[in-house]
């Protein structure tokens, strides 16, 4: 923690310099000179301190902050500045906070400040210590989040309390919004944009999790794997634009044939999974012949769409990987028998 106050001490002189030279030190009006120079330090040094995490590395910065200034605590809430402020003085952070207490060295109290207009004190009747209020901003300059640390007394220069907690502000305004672009990005990641179903990733993601869960808590868990019959006909025939229109079909005939809590993903090519909870092998055969009977139809060009589905259950010691290849390969095995078959594996 000593590196990270370093290179924030780093950051800040050359931030000052910046307000010495008139500009106001906002992630919307740091040129890239200024960019390169007075945050990437901090941004580095956020990211070499979390392995690379966005957040972890704000979380980092906050407590740094929060020692630097002998703070009780130190925590990020992207909430209305009301609702921020109300959450901190019940002394819970909201479900859903974007950082749970950085630091806590006791229980939250708010009350007098000592005269400091900045040093915000909603209860002066309370025994406790100043709370300072700081707007984490976009780029345009709206609040997107507050920084609020509860200081342990008044501070002999607010001046530099205050300071610090807007240049802290303008590294966790950049380090969040890296933090966002990796959340959209997996987002895009997790979902097949052709199909609208979860992707090869989703599909690993969603499965992983539900054998965890599985393991923890008990009860079953099905796999249903299907591969479309005379998907190839229609890609040779008539192209891969209608080849694509089909796989959407698809994709919206099995999500309507899933429960909502089933996850619908697509494996890639013309091969679907469909993840159960909830489902032994018994009931997995009966929603693998859902699932086939809502694929099947005719199309208007004569040709036959068809699916053949393989089922495979969860048991003790199996890992996501296994239990989608029994699926596959009893799928495979039962697909040599004819086209729109439903078959269980073992």
């Amino acid at each position: 923690m000593r590196g990270l106050s370093t290179e924030l001490t780093a950051a800040r002189r050359e931030l000052n310099a910046v307000k010495r030279a008139g500009r106001e030190p906002t992630p919307a009006s740091l040129d890239e000179q200024t960019r390169s120079h007075a945050l990437r330090r901090g941004i580095e040094a956020l990211t070499l301190a979390a392995g690379e995490d966005p957040e972890v590395g704000a979380a980092a910065l906050v407590a740094s902050f929060a020692a630097a200034v002998d703070a009780r605590f130190a925590v990020v809430l992207e909430e209305s500045g009301a609702e921020a402020q109300a959450v901190a003085v019940g002394g819970v952070p909201r479900r859903g906070a974007t950082l749970r207490f950085a630091l806590d060295r006791g229980p939250l109290a708010v009350a007098r400040n000592g005269g400091d207009p900045r040093l915000h004190s909603p209860t002066p009747d309370r025994l406790a210590t100043p709370l300072l209020a700081v707007a984490i901003r976009r780029p345009a300059g709206v609040p997107r989040a507050w920084l609020y640390t509860g200081l342990q007394r008044a501070p002999a220069d607010a001046d530099d309390v205050v300071a610090q907690a807007h240049d802290v502000a303008v590294l966790l305004s950049i380090a969040l919004a890296g933090r966002d672009r990796e959340r959209r990005l997996a987002a895009v990641a997790m979902h097949d944009l052709l199909s609208g179903c979860f992707s090869r990733r989703g599909l690993e993601d969603v499965l992983a999790r539900e054998l965890a869960r599985c393991e923890r808590q008990g009860g079953p868990l099905s796999v249903a794997f299907l591969d479309l019959d005379g998907f190839k006909q229609v890609n040779d025939e008539h192209g891969h634009q209608e080849g694509d229109e089909l796989l959407r079909a698809v994709g919206t005939r099995l999500r309507g044939a899933a429960r909502p809590y089933d996850s619908v993903c697509r494996y890639g090519g013309d091969e679907f999974a469909v993840v159960m909870p909830g489902t032994d092998e018994a009931e997995a055969l009966v929603a693998g012949r859902r699932l086939a009977r809502a694929v099947a139809f005719e199309r208007g060009d004569g040709a036959s769409i068809a699916a053949s589905v393989g089922v495979a259950s969860w048991r003790p010691g199996l890992r996501p990987a296994d239990v989608l290849a029994e699926a596959d390969d009893a799928m495979r095995a039962d697909k040599g028998l004819g086209n729109g078959r439903t078959a269980a594996g073992r």
